[in-house]
């Protein structure tokens, strides 16, 4: 009988053993799972956001160079931005000589483009994206008579259609592509007495290019228009991983640090920061890059690269 007992009571004890083992898995399990969780979100909010005491001592090492910023700047969600890559050479061009061949123009290629000749007008693509049109008699680049002279019109009817005038003749360049979203915005008018220029950009999914075009008008249609353009669709959407905001402040703090007395200001305040995308050449390979623009309160600004961190000059 007490042998039964004893083996009872060993049994029991096992038993309470067990589950206090089990009790005690389960809650070293949650507090890993936590401390996971945990960690997890501190990696989520970090990669998105600027914590508020990295913020906190930005903006105080930004003050003490005169380089004043909201503090609402950097409380935004991190922006993210890809990186389109496609190709610009004879095979790039190909598809815009065709459609245009089709409305009656003779392609010429040479070495830096593709001449597309009509009866009484002329398109220049040429693989760096640089771009002109004119018709008969005309020869003077657009962008070149865009002088100071010129005065920016307020966008009255009259105005208005010279903007649509322009942005129908460009729409039908845009890249064909189902992958994407193109379009052409206007971005000023300005008149010299009767004559009036059109300054347009494009847009790759609702964000700005770099890509200024200048749209003479006369008579009701374009007769000139030069500038930078794009006609081909990127064939790659690239995931980038974009510098940061609160780098590039740390660029701008550099740069004004580096000015001599006599050139620096006496207070650097940053009033909008926008995005854009501008285009990069390998070979025949180009590449659309984010850019960041800071402009500051006195009309001054400067664009970066937002992968690279390094100014951008067309």
């Amino acid at each position: 009988g007490s042998g039964k007992n004893t083996a009872v009571r060993e049994g029991n004890f096992w038993n309470m053993h067990w589950k206090d083992l089990k009790t005690f898995a389960v809650a070293v399990l949650l507090i890993v799972d936590t401390v996971f969780a945990l960690f997890i979100f501190n990696h989520w909010y970090t990669d998105r956001y600027y914590r508020d005491s990295l913020i906190d001592s930005a903006l105080s090492v930004f003050e003490e160079s005169g380089l004043r910023i909201e503090r609402s700047f950097l409380e935004k969600k991190k922006e993210r931005f890809p990186v389109y890559m496609g190709f610009s050479g004879k095979e790039g061009l190909s598809e815009m000589a065709v459609r245009l061949g089709a409305s009656g123009y003779l392609p010429q290629t040479e070495e830096n483009g593709i001449f597309l000749t009509g009866n009484e007008d002329m398109f220049f693509f040429g693989y760096d994206f640089s771009f002109s049109y004119h018709t008969a008699g005309v020869s003077e680049k657009t962008s070149e008579m865009l002088t100071e002279e010129w005065k920016l019109l307020d966008r009255d009817e009259s105005e208005k259609n010279c903007a649509q005038i322009g942005f129908e003749f460009l729409k039908k360049l845009l890249p064909k592509d189902e992958k994407n979203e193109y379009d052409i915005v206007c971005l000023g008018i300005y008149g010299l007495g009767e004559e009036r220029i059109a300054l347009f950009c494009q847009s790759v999914n609702r964000i700005r290019t770099e890509n200024l075009i200048y749209c003479r008008i006369s008579d009701g249609e374009v007769c000139a228009a030069d500038g930078v353009f794009f006609p081909i669709a990127p064939r790659e959407r690239q995931k980038a991983e974009n510098i940061g905001l609160c780098n590039l402040f740390f660029e701008e703090k550099a740069y004004i640090d580096s000015l001599d007395a006599t050139e620096r200001k006496p207070l650097y305040t940053v009033t909008e920061i926008s995005y854009s995308y501008g285009a990069y050449f390998d070979e025949e390979a180009f590449y659309l890059i984010p850019l960041c623009r800071i402009v500051y309160g006195d009309g001054d600004s400067r664009i970066y690269n937002f992968i690279s961190g390094e100014l951008y000059t067309q």
